[in-house]
């Protein structure tokens, strides 16, 4: 049966990512969804992003967009600005880790525009499944968003599915396109306590803490079986 994986933020988790990847059975024929922030925080997002592209060269993968991919191509890359502390806003937040990485593999980050950033996707639809980084406005189709950068900052469709959930009730979150399952990142599910990955409603939440926290683990998700799998650390 073909396989179909999808991964939590990476955050230039490397070592978590390659431990991850060992325990996988994959055939060619398997699909790997990737939900975003490649980047930032972890010791080696330029290292993920060689891993990615070699990935891509041979199973079919989907790589969707995280905020923090937004913001690395669009501020450093395409605008040109310089990755320092005087005009990054995130340099804080990862991205200091970000260029130390290219430093160190002495790769130009503008050598992963045309054949990474670029080709980012804002989301992924399989049937009525919905991939995508962060949410999405639930009253108007997924094609026709009025906020594109909603795709990769929402926070409201989580809190709404964990409280939906939380009071047990048996609906799934209503959407315009009346997707079956949505799967997401972006949100950390330790703040409500957790370190797997959890499905709320019909919303399956993939970050748990990647590059975040210490005892962040990776992890993925077999879409068809619904079986979990972690890295070790």
């Amino acid at each position: 049966m073909i396989k179909i994986y999808v991964f939590g933020d990476l955050h230039g988790e490397l070592m978590k990512l390659e431990n991850l990847l060992s325990k996988l059975t994959l055939s060619h024929d398997d699909t790997l969804i990737f939900l975003g922030d490649y980047v930032d925080r972890g010791p080696d997002s330029c290292g993920v992003i060689e891993l990615l592209l070699d990935l891509n060269k041979k199973y079919p993968c989907v790589f969707i967009k995280g905020n923090h991919d937004h913001v690395f191509f669009y501020d450093v890359l395409y605008n040109g600005n310089h990755l320092d502390k005087t005009n990054m806003g995130y340099w804080s937040d990862g991205a200091k880790e970000t260029l130390k990485s290219y430093r160190i593999s002495k790769i130009n980050p503008e050598d992963h525009l045309e054949s990474f950033y670029r080709l980012l996707r804002p989301y992924y639809m399989s049937g009525k499944r919905l991939f995508v980084h962060a949410g999405f406005n639930r009253s108007s189709p997924i094609n026709d968003q009025p906020d594109k950068s909603i795709f990769w900052w929402d926070r409201q469709l989580i809190t709404d599915a964990q409280k939906l959930h939380s009071n047990r009730s048996p609906s799934k979150l209503k959407t315009f396109d009346d997707f079956d399952t949505i799967y997401i990142g972006h949100t950390p599910v330790q703040n409500w306590g957790y370190s797997i990955p959890c499905k709320w409603t019909n919303v399956w939440n993939l970050d748990t803490g990647s590059g975040k926290y210490p005892s962040g683990r990776l992890s993925c998700l077999e879409v068809n079986t619904e079986k979990i799998y972690q890295s070790d650390f």
